[in-house]
């Protein structure tokens, strides 16, 4: 299996990154500019489905950030074991973790890539979008409509493997029933401002994964 402090070390990497990217890349400092400015014209009619999806994120950066901590202090299987399955067989249990750990970079990388691509106009879910709002199709929206949510279900998904800690599959699953209703509410929002060229963009790409082209 592979020391705790190690995973500590590849957990911290892509969460610097992604600071230093919230930091550079305007996305927090402009959202708060621009809700200060009043300058949202749209606000998605969200459904009782969200709380579901703020759940899975709280559990998401909890396990993450706290994952952290524990595992660099080498305590995280001692005072978490009553959440942690291992089954002893030393090459299954490091293959989930690299598996996991796998998945965990493939979120992490999309969502870095989602934030550094859209800037300011990559909104928190409740924000709204605003009236001179841009339409990104490119970088990983080039590839899925809503790569943030996806990204939430690979980071926690693989966290889940790569700590042995499967109940985060419970959050996992929350995230998976808030995530859709979510987002349509959401592309119902973005058909009333953009009207023919969302149209166009979803059917060229698909929601949460990439679409397959016909030959």
């Amino acid at each position: 299996m592979i020391p705790q402090p190690l995973i500590a070390c590849l957990l911290f990497f892509p969460l610097l990154v992604l600071i230093i990217n919230t930091l550079t890349s305007g996305y927090w400092s402009d959202y708060k500019k621009d809700q200060s400015m009043g300058k949202v014209e749209k606000k998605a009619n969200y459904n009782i489905f969200l709380p579901f999806l703020v759940v899975g994120v709280i559990f998401m950066w909890i396990s993450w950030v706290g994952g952290i901590i524990l595992l660099f202090l080498n305590e995280y299987y001692n005072l978490l074991e009553v959440l942690v399955v291992i089954t002893g067989i030393e090459q299954f249990d490091s293959l989930i973790e690299l598996v996991g750990l796998g998945i965990f970079y493939i979120g992490a990388f999309m969502y870095n890539y989602t934030l550094y691509g859209a800037k300011k106009y990559l909104r928190p879910a409740p924000a709204g979008i605003l009236n001179d709002h841009k339409l990104i199709q490119n970088g990983s929206f080039g590839i899925i409509r809503h790569p943030l949510y996806t990204s939430y279900l690979l980071l926690l998904g693989g966290l889940s493997l790569l700590l042995h800690t499967y109940f985060l599959f419970i959050p996992t699953i929350f995230l998976v029933i808030g995530i859709y209703p979510t987002a349509k509410a959401e592309e119902t929002m973005l058909l009333e401002q953009f009207g023919e060229v969302y149209e166009e963009y979803m059917s060229r790409v698909g929601m949460f994964l990439p679409k397959i082209k016909k030959l």
